[in-house]
């Protein structure tokens, strides 16, 4: 009796290790196709990897092609700026300059026309002041006789002749010249009446007789 019970007990040991290890056997074939299963995911994802590195690293060139272009295109249209903003300037310059010689030129042309009319004036008013001074001075110098004479002429107004002073023979007051004087002068030295003056008579003679004679 004790063999037999040892012999069932030692099938059924037997039994429960095989099916133990079949257990076993089932497990380690799971974890065989788990673990297969991994490795075709990690080759999958390599495989995604080295895609998304592929494409990172030809977006990087594009992007890095593309940031070149901007910056030679940044470059060039900078250069272009800068031309234009020399261009611009030096025409300002050159417009500042001419418009500094026109200003200039304009003011050269009013101002040799202002001292041309003053130079004018100013002649025009000596001449005026000489010969209203030369014909003071002569009226002042002459004899008492041509005197009298000229202030009777002043009031009667004689017929003109060719010794007799003549209004019509002066020139404009400020147009007067020395070819005017001098025929002034000439005309003073009239004939008086009943006697002929010579151009070397002796003025001085006749002027301190008269007054003698007043």
């Amino acid at each position: 009796m004790d063999e037999e019970r040892e012999r069932a007990l030692m099938l059924q040991d037997e039994e429960a290790f095989y099916a133990e290890d079949g257990t076993i056997l089932e497990l380690q074939q799971q974890l065989r196709s788990v673990l297969k299963q991994v490795s075709m995911r990690e080759r999958q994802i390599g495989r995604l990897k080295a895609k998304i590195g592929a494409t990172e690293t030809a977006q990087q060139l594009e992007l890095a092609h593309l940031a070149a272009r901007l910056h030679a295109r940044s470059e060039r249209d900078f250069g272009v700026m800068l031309t234009q903003h020399r261009k611009a300037r030096d025409l300002e310059q050159q417009y500042a300059i001419e418009l500094d010689a026109l200003k200039q030129r304009k003011q050269g042309k009013q101002l040799a026309k202002d001292q041309s009319w003053a130079g004018e004036n100013r002649n025009n008013e000596n001449e005026q002041n000489l010969a209203s001074a030369y014909a003071k001075q002569e009226v002042d110098d002459a004899p008492p006789r041509a005197k009298m004479e000229a202030k009777t002429a002043k009031t009667s107004r004689p017929a003109p002749s060719s010794t007799s002073w003549r209004r019509s023979d002066r020139p404009p007051p400020g147009k007067r010249s020395f070819a005017s004087i001098a025929l002034l002068d000439t005309r003073l030295k009239r004939e008086a009446p009943g006697e002929t003056v010579s151009d070397d008579h002796d003025y001085a003679a006749d002027i301190h007789a008269d007054d003698d004679l007043i």
